[in-house]
């Protein structure tokens, strides 16, 4: 975090110094910094798809999943319908207790590397943790940050997640 910030000081108009620092803050479970940090870095660039992605993880992490829906229909008007924001978009209707918007979602994107986090919110673990497994293997989705994603904190002590972890070498 404090690198970022030094970084973020010394270039302040970069949009992707500012998205880092706003992650640094998610993965270190400031959520409400980080909010407030994404949010305002939203404001540099309303089309930026990876802005809203990491918002949207803040606003998940944070248990505000309504805060999503609406950040992510917003968004997918001013950017494209990609299957991130879908997966994301489902875990927030899951957590909503709108499983048929989620279903639906997850069948729209049924392939795609990202699945797992619409199946997490609709609570299926062993699913979720078949599609990262299926992610480890085509090198695809976010396991780069498998070892420090909040969005992953339900599944940490399971023994398959420790087993993707260490085979990414994240343990």
């Amino acid at each position: 975090i404090e690198r970022s910030r030094l970084a973020e000081a010394l270039d302040p108009l970069s949009l992707t110094i500012h998205q880092v620092v706003g992650r640094c803050l998610y993965w270190a479970r400031h959520l409400d910094e980080a909010i407030a940090h994404l949010q305002a870095t939203l404001e540099m660039d309303p089309r930026n798809t990876i802005t809203y992605t990491w918002l949207a993880r803040a606003y998940l992490a944070a248990g505000r999943p309504e805060d999503v829906v609406q950040l992510l229909e917003a968004g997918m008007g001013r950017t494209r319908r990609s299957a991130h924001f879908l997966s994301l978009l489902g875990c927030a209707y899951a957590r909503l207790g709108d499983r048929d918007k989620a279903l639906g979602i997850l069948q729209e994107i049924d392939r795609s590397p990202f699945r797992s986090s619409t199946l997490i919110g609709l609570g299926q673990t062993e699913m979720a943790l078949d599609a990262l497994e299926q992610d480890v293997e085509a090198r695809t989705g976010f396991i780069f940050v498998l070892a420090v994603d909040p969005f992953f904190d339900g599944l940490r002590e399971h023994p398959r997640f420790s087993r993707i972890l260490e085979s990414v070498g994240l343990k």
